[in-house]
């Protein structure tokens, strides 16, 4: 081993990226006491999934561990038992002690003499989160008398610490990786903990390694962790439950023993369950992790060897190319010899292939018969999970193939009462109070009583909502919504066709919705749904949006077209790929052992369901196959499941609940890390969601086609003053007018200042179906950011930190303090003319995100009529993670709008003590 002089970590004379996990020794059955057959078969998972590396945390491991790390090939961090985390930088911090000296020193000396000889071991690492005092130092002299062969690592020496050799940090944000990979210097850098995969996790990982390959110093990371530790166990009474080994009705963690303090389920944070089984994140896991990387373009494909030291050689490529609903054809192709770190290109043998949806896969070991000339769904799943490296290519472009409108419809009745009822050829559907109540298919009953369709906006927060948990239940209690309709119309609208329409206004939660629903239903039997939503306020973060409704339990089979095989999240999906899948209900539970959401697939088309042994009873769509929904169905609400705290206090499984969702909010890591990158985060604003019901595939077709309906849109404005507008049918000629002008046809978006818009969805060509209602809207006169004008700074850093900065729109740019001329430290301000007075309901402060310097804790914001005389709006503390501080946006809510043309923060403290300066990437407001 030796380190480059760009940082890199070399082995035999070749950079190495270690792609890693910390483990610790757990199973629910024999607790620490692991027997040689699971440490086995923990080493085969990890290698598996494309695992190399493995961080012994906290402590060395049993003996056998490492034997079978040499016999397998794995890298591994050897760590010695020094954990002193509740005490380190306080007075009682040990490593600062001269009587904890020796022990510190024989701790790590007892490690390297007991584990020297294994071959695997390319790391000592002194301990974990317990001080960087001089007793650490001691021991990494100790260290280096004996073995210079390997480089000494330890997470709490500051960066450049002459005691280690590399650098190292925990579950920091993905721009601050890429930035630590932009330093000219030596040393290597090591993420020894990130990724933090508790519950429904793993948000944004493949961000994270692309991080780490695009700099040499960045030699890779340990994802935490490896196994859930939780126990099984029984519940013994009062609510206190006893460990059963194999007998156990539940998986018990932290408080459910009696045990006080505890960290609740914190200890379950595994790619795998404690049972060995893997998960969506292991899938992520080898996907990301995989050596190989393949580019399609022009009509061949490249393939590029990710291995350090291994070529390619001996390898198939099985071209797959996926139909939805037939069979997969497979051609096959010899991969010529590959070195590492080198490219081979091949062309594609047909046209299919080079703009179809394409499967590639990858394997030496793994031989597929002959005679497969054809695979299913289930079969490529099973080739997917026995390959080394795969990738999928969407098409290039989805059609949809025409169906004719019919040349008449069947007759429609719609009878008005407490509810008005729909009837048609052989259906009959009922609407309470505007929305969908009851619906009867061929004499079957779909709609459970007491579930009808009805809006939603809350999921059961996953381990890594803990960033917006509190806002979401306490602040906004979204999980309180509930809708009132009014204004119910029904009508036939025209022959075989027949509209419902409602008005509606959500009360129970903090941030409300408004808007209109359109059902239109066809005499065939066919629902087509249109609903529009507006926020009372934009720019809240939002877990979710849709409709959900629920089903009789046996309708437990489920067969969709979208991303899968495994439940998906806008941040974790790099692992999935779109086909027609086959499941049941059960299958897309998850047995996290608290409870929370799960189940998601991106980018359905369509859902059916169905009894087991029978055809399917009812089909779902998106109103069009260019708006995909995002669909999970369940045996359990949202609310069932964030309330049962465990898995054997979920209720009876006596419904399946559908939800179907114009988004829902990435995963992130912020359990312990950071919350979803920017461009997973999902926030309220006007929003169109369209959905189809129909009793058959041939039916669904039709209503998306021959008898779409064309969907309004909805109205959006944004800061700058740019006006969209958005259809759940985004093929629809979509129309408009400002201020009452002429009509005009909607291609981009349009600057309007101040104004009345009026747009609406034009029939299609067929005219067989009318649109739905259009829409209006009015705005006041707004000016964008890029009109604002700096009118004070307490102080400003030359060049590099103008207070402009902090509205000129570009987060990579930052108002900073002086620093230069020893002006003095906090309190700090800076004030904003923009323009015009403007109506707004919060702000948004960005700090500086590159680093974690000049974060503002305390402040004050005011708002004035005339610059001079200022008034206080809001008055508090911004929040950070809890432990590391970590950069974060900032969105404030008043609880009311205000209006003004001027507005002020004061920056009253820092969250580090003793900092003098503060930062503004970038300061916002919040417009209704």
């Amino acid at each position: 081993m030796e380190i480059a002089d760009n940082g890199a970590v070399l082995i035999n004379g070749r950079a190495v990226k270690f792609k890693g996990v910390n483990r610790h020794e757990a199973h629910p059955d024999y607790g620490r006491a692991i027997p040689r057959e699971v440490m086995e078969k923990d080493v085969q998972i990890i290698k598996a999934h494309n695992i190399n590396t493995v961080r012994c945390s906290h402590y060395p491991n049993h003996p056998y561990f490492y034997e079978l790390c040499d016999r397998y090939g794995l890298y591994v961090m050897d760590e010695a038992n020094c954990e002193a985390h509740g005490i380190r930088n306080s007075s009682m911090d040990i490593s600062r002690k001269p009587s904890w000296k020796k022990a510190h020193v024989e701790r790590n000396m007892s490690m390297v003499h007991r584990s020297k000889n294994h071959p695997s071991i390319v790391f000592w690492s002194l301990g974990n989160e317990s001080g960087n005092g001089p007793n650490f130092e001691a021991a990494a002299a100790a260290i280096r008398s004996y073995d210079t062969t390997r480089p000494l690592h330890y997470c709490e020496f500051p960066h450049g610490h002459k005691a280690v050799d590399m650098d190292s940090a925990m579950y920091p944000p993905v721009d601050r990786v890429e930035n630590w990979g932009k330093q000219k210097t030596s040393r290597p850098f090591f993420v020894c903990e990130y990724a933090h995969s508790m519950g429904n996790a793993l948000g944004n990982f493949k961000e994270y390694m692309d991080a780490f390959e695009s700099s040499p110093r960045m030699v890779g990371g340990a994802i935490w962790d490896f196994v859930d530790q939780s126990l099984r166990a029984n519940p013994a009474g009062n609510g206190i439950y006893k460990p059963a080994p194999f007998k156990g009705v539940t998986q018990a963690y932290g408080g459910m023993f009696g045990d006080r303090p505890n960290q609740a389920n914190f200890c379950d944070n595994g790619i795998i369950l404690g049972n060995r089984n893997t998960t969506a994140k292991t899938k992520e896991v080898k996907k990301v992790y995989q050596y190989m990387a393949f580019e399609r373009k022009d009509g061949s494909l490249s393939v590029r060897n990710k291995y350090f030291h291994k070529p390619l050689k001996g390898y198939t490529l099985y071209l797959v190319s996926l139909v939805p609903g037939g069979g997969h054809a497979v051609e096959r192709m010899v991969l010529p010899e590959v070195p590492p770190g080198k490219s081979a290109t091949v062309n594609l043998p047909s046209a299919a292939m080079r703009t179809g949806s394409l499967m590639v896969l990858a394997d030496a070991r793994f031989k597929l018969p002959e005679d497969v000339k054809e695979l299913s769904s289930k079969q490529l799943e099973h080739v997917v999970n026995e390959c080394e490296a795969y990738e999928w290519f969407p098409a290039s472009a989805e059609k949809e193939v025409p169906v004719p409108p019919p040349a008449a419809l069947p007759a429609v009745s719609v009878l008005q009462g407490d509810s008005v009822v729909v009837q048609g050829k052989g259906f009959s559907a009922s609407f309470k109070n505007g929305m969908l109540s009851s619906l009867r298919y061929g004499g079957r009953d779909l709609i459970l009583p007491g579930y009808p369709v009805e809006l939603q906006a809350y999921r059961s927060p996953v381990d890594n909502d803990a960033w917006i948990r509190s806002k979401v239940e306490g602040k906004m209690k979204m999980q309180n919504m509930k809708a009132e309709y009014s204004d119910v119309k029904a009508a036939v609208i025209s022959p075989g066709v027949a509209r419902i329409t409602a008005q509606f206004r959500t009360k129970g939660s903090e941030l409300a919705f408004s808007g209109e629903v359109a059902w239109t239903v066809f005499g065939n039997g066919i629902i087509n749904a249109s609903v529009r939503m507006y926020p009372s306020a934009k720019g809240e973060e939002l877990l979710r949006l849709g409709v959900t409704f629920g089903m009789p339990a046996a309708y437990d089979r489920v067969e969709y077209l979208g991303l899968g095989p495994w439940d998906n999240y806008r941040d974790r999906r790099t692992s999935c790929w779109k086909d027609i899948f086959r499941t049941s209900v059960d299958d897309m539970f998850f047995a996290y052992s608290r409870p929370q959401d799960m189940g998601n697939r991106m980018e359905t088309d369509w859902i059916a369901l169905s009894k087991p042994q029978e055809d399917q009873a009812l089909w779902v769509g998106a109103a069009s196959p260019r708006a995909p929904l995002e669909v999970s169905v369940l045996r359990y609400t949202p609310k069932e499941l964030n309330d049962a705290r465990s898995l054997d206090r979920l209720p009876e499984k006596n419904k399946v609940i559908v939800n179907l969702d114009a988004f829902q909010m990435g995963l992130g890591g912020s359990s312990c890390g950071p919350r979803p990158l920017a461009k997973y985060q999902t926030l309220s604003g006007a929003t169109a969601l369209g959905f189809v019901l129909a009793p058959s595939s041939a039916l669904l077709n039709l209503a998306r086609t021959g008898l779409a309906v064309p969907h309004s849109p909805v109205i959006e404005r944004d800061g700058d003053g740019m006006v969209s507008l958005t259809s759940s049918t985004p093929e629809a000629e979509i129309k408009y007018s400002v201020n009452k002008g002429p009509e005009k046809t909607y291609r981009n978006p349009f600057k309007l200042p101040e104004g009345e818009v009026r747009a609406w969805a034009a029939s299609m060509k067929s005219g067989k179906v009318p649109s739905t209602s259009p829409g209006e809207r009015k705005f006041p006169l707004v000016k964008g950011q890029g009109e604002w004008k700096i009118l004070s700074a307490s102080s400003e850093e030359p060049d590099t930190g103008f207070a402009h900065f902090a509205i000129d729109g570009n987060p990579d740019t930052y108002w900073h303090t002086s620093y230069t001329n020893g002006l003095p430290g906090f309190p700090h301000s800076i004030a904003v003319d923009m323009g015009t007075r403007m109506k707004f309901t919060g702000f948004i402060y960005t700090p500086r995100m590159d680093k974690d310097k000049g974060l503002i804790s305390q402040y004050t914001f005011s708002v004035s009529d005339d610059g001079r005389n200022w008034r206080e709006v809001k008055k508090g503390q911004f929040s950070y993670h809890y432990i590391r501080k970590d950069p974060a946006v900032q969105r404030i809510d008043f609880g009311r709008p205000v209006e003004a043309r001027y507005f002020k923060l004061d920056a009253r403290s820092p969250v580090r003590g003793g900092e003098q300066s503060a930062t503004v990437a970038e300061l916002n407001i919040i417009t209704q």
